[in-house]
């Protein structure tokens, strides 16, 4: 039996956010007057392009990639807190979104 976790796009966007943000890291401290400041901000303006994607896809995107499906309330975090057992959903439990909305909330303010 296949569960489908999640969508072609929202994979897509999970590794190119994989493979762009350590570049970004990496150029924003090298030398500011090479190649590396033309790379750096390349990469801020992707990951810009990235996150605006992903929380409009959050929104009217598929089943799978919309944030009120995996985006719970603070009891539910608390109670994830709480609980010593397996999370029976699949996907993220509600702990798991919320680091997920603050990381796309610090790449957003960052970039």
């Amino acid at each position: 039996m296949k569960v489908k976790i999640w969508s072609a796009p929202l994979r897509l966007f999970h590794w190119a956010l994989a493979l762009t943000f350590p570049v970004a890291v990496y150029s924003g401290f090298q030398d500011k007057f090479d190649i590396w400041a033309d790379v750096h901000l390349y990469c801020g303006v992707f990951i810009l392009m990235l996150i605006t994607w992903r929380i409009i896809w959050g929104l009217i995107g598929d089943d799978t990639a919309r944030f009120n499906q995996f985006v719970k309330g603070p009891k539910a975090v608390i109670a994830t807190l709480k609980d010593k057992g397996p999370y029976k959903a699949i996907g993220h439990n509600p702990l798991g979104a919320l680091s997920v909305v603050i990381m796309l909330a610090l790449l957003l303010a960052q970039s």
